[in-house]
């Protein structure tokens, strides 16, 4: 098929602004709170130019009926706004430090993909209106708690810092983060045919509230299912994309370390000691979110979920220790 398309097209840029306070409230101890705000236009996308509206199938697309696959074109369409309040706190201990973050954010975009692979939620000839959602990566809340700790014993510090008894105990350092984000967002899909080109199908909302109920296996729902329902055959459905979020992150990475310095500081050689996931605690990944109607027993009760509104994988790894050994000079 030969077709012709412009030589030039709108380059895309990114926008950025932000505004911070900052307090020092002692020489060692500082805080800062400020908005960050950035605005991504026409960032490039993949936008299938061969869709077609619900229930037209094939014979619907825009070059049917010489084309009836979907044609995809890489091109600045995307567009994606992040504003945040943004907190940090420090303190120092001599050499040590132990410091706090926090983020309150949203970040709003109409790629349906993060990756480089993102697309149209709904394709052309279809309204637009439920493209633009909250991004697949945002995160509401996002908290980090970190340290980096040097004990106070041995050569140079304030304790036991002469003799045999120096070599012994001094060297020594512990540092870690604790981190904790909100989940992330996930779509409800179906379980009907748009029969549709190029379109996804998602459930139509039939409740406007939706229970978070918390479950983390496979017959313990996480939402209410039946807050949704399949919309009729040959219709998008009603919601757009993200509109739930899922369970959040938790985790605890830890070290501790031994330093034994030569040549008057000038040779390091340090052992470590690594702990990732520390309390081995199990993250969840979002639930499974194609509309399916419960198998239920006899008596009412349900049998199974169909694999729908229930978790049954992590993204998380489960604790994991390490040792290893550094010589630097």
């Amino acid at each position: 098929i030969a077709a012709s398309f412009p030589q030039y097209m709108n380059r895309g840029y990114i926008q950025s602004w932000n505004f911070f306070l900052q307090r020092e409230f002692s020489p060692t101890l500082t805080a800062e709170a400020g908005y960050v705000g950035t605005h991504a236009v026409h960032q490039m996308m993949g936008v299938n130019i061969n869709g077609s509206a619900p229930n037209t199938g094939n014979a619907g697309r825009q070059f049917a009926p010489y084309l009836t696959t979907d044609l995809n074109q890489y091109q600045p369409f995307g567009d994606l706004t992040y504003e945040a309040l943004q907190t940090n706190v420090k303190k120092r201990f001599g050499s040590s430090l132990i410091g706090m973050a926090y983020t309150f954010s949203r970040a709003i975009d109409n790629y349906n993909g993060d990756n480089g692979d993102a697309s149209l939620f709904r394709t052309y000839p279809v309204s637009y209106a439920l493209d633009k959602q909250l991004a697949g990566f945002d995160r509401k809340h996002t908290f980090q708690l970190y340290h980096v700790l040097q004990f106070p014993f041995g050569k140079g510090h304030k304790f036991l810092h002469d003799g045999v008894i120096a070599q012994i105990v001094g060297g020594f350092q512990i540092g870690g983060t604790l981190s904790r984000f909100s989940g992330l967002p996930f779509t409800i899909g179906s379980g009907s045919s748009v029969n549709a080109g190029g379109q996804s199908q998602s459930a139509d909302q039939i409740n406007p509230v939706v229970q978070i109920l918390g479950g983390h296996d496979a017959n313990t729902p996480y939402f209410s299912g039946a807050s949704f329902a399949n919309p009729a055959a040959g219709t998008l459905g009603s919601t757009g994309r993200d509109i739930l979020r899922g369970p959040g992150f938790f985790n605890i990475d830890e070290n501790i370390s031994r330093t034994f310095s030569f040549k008057d500081g000038k040779v390091k050689l340090q052992f470590i000691g690594e702990a990732f996931n520390l309390t081995n605690t199990a993250s969840f990944s979002t639930p499974n979110a194609t509309f399916a109607t419960p198998t239920l027993n006899s008596d009412g009760s349900v049998k199974s979920y169909g694999n729908y509104s229930v978790i049954t994988g992590t993204v998380s790894s489960a604790r994991q220790l390490q040792v290893g050994a550094y010589l630097r000079f």
